[in-house]
């Protein structure tokens, strides 16, 4: 990986680290019905320890998808 980061240039390699980056994508409903769709995009960090990136605190929101037909 050294010498990946060495070839572009990039100063102090000992300071930079790969950050795997983990995208969920799951259609929910949002009325009692079922009517109402909505497909949020979710991310986190993949260098989290399993367990806490189990934890709802652990994923952010990106945005809303629109619903596919």
């Amino acid at each position: 990986m050294h010498s990946r980061l060495a070839s572009m240039g990039i100063p102090n390699l000992n300071k930079h680290f790969l950050c795997p980056v983990i995208f969920f994508i799951d259609k929910t409903h949002c009325d009692r019905n079922g009517r109402l769709n909505a497909e949020p995009v979710l991310c986190s960090f993949g260098n989290i320890a399993l367990r806490n990136r189990k934890k709802p605190s652990s994923w952010f929101i990106l945005g809303l998808m629109p619903m596919q037909q």
